[in-house]
């Protein structure tokens, strides 16, 4: 088991130097990026016509493996059925490059993002909720906080769900495309239960659809 395994990871590791040298550092938006020789080999490899579920069952036949092989799926948003193959990478990069810690706990990417932002002139304003924007020639000019207070801007940066939050705040009807299915990468529950129950598994698990 322990062997197939490390044959698993390996295969997580070529199809990850596959995509990162040619495909990351291409955006296709010119025809001169599909003339790559290699291009035509790395699809092959990258297994994009393979669904995640069945490249893992065809490695794997312990269910519970490639149950907790296939949430890896609800990192990208979607269903080990429906997600290609392509994306077993995720696991490439828990399992051999590993998770970091940062010192102090994940607040502090935030703390130093802030003091580093101060340094170079950036003024922050807590408490203070955007309610509208406001736009002149299709471009956004102003930000309105629920205090009325207007912020003129140059730029926007929207940490929020866009199909939702552009029409909430440009104050126009949401969108009417239906040609595609919004998806939650992710639902989290904090639940206590006082009395300790044998029966459940210790350990998390996904609903998943096909």
């Amino acid at each position: 088991m322990t062997e197939h395994f490390s044959s698993t990871k390996k295969q997580w590791l070529e199809s990850f130097t596959c995509q990162k040298h040619i495909f990351f550092t291409r955006s296709f938006t010119s025809w001169r990026d599909y003339l790559n020789p290699r291009l035509a080999t790395a699809l092959t490899a990258v297994k994009p016509f393979s669904t995640m579920h069945a490249f893992h069952r065809s490695l794997f036949r312990d269910e519970r493996l490639v149950q907790a092989l296939d949430r890896y799926a609800t990192y990208v948003g979607s269903s080990p059925y429906q997600v290609p193959a392509t994306f077993t990478m995720i696991a490439h990069l828990e399992f051999n490059d590993g998770v970091y810690y940062v010192r102090g706990g994940n607040t502090e990417i935030a703390k130093r993002l802030e003091a580093c932002a101060k340094n170079n002139g950036v003024s922050f304003h807590y408490g203070e909720e955007a309610a509208s924007l406001r736009t002149h020639e299709k471009k956004i000019t102003e930000v309105i906080t629920q205090t009325d207070q207007s912020y003129t801007c140059d730029h926007v940066i929207l940490n929020g769900d866009l199909l939702t939050q552009t029409s909430t705040l440009l104050k126009t009807p949401p969108p009417t495309d239906q040609s595609f299915t919004p998806s939650s990468s992710a639902f989290v529950m904090m639940l206590r239960n006082d009395q300790p129950q044998k029966k459940l598994a210790t350990s998390s698990s996904s609903v998943l659809r096909r």
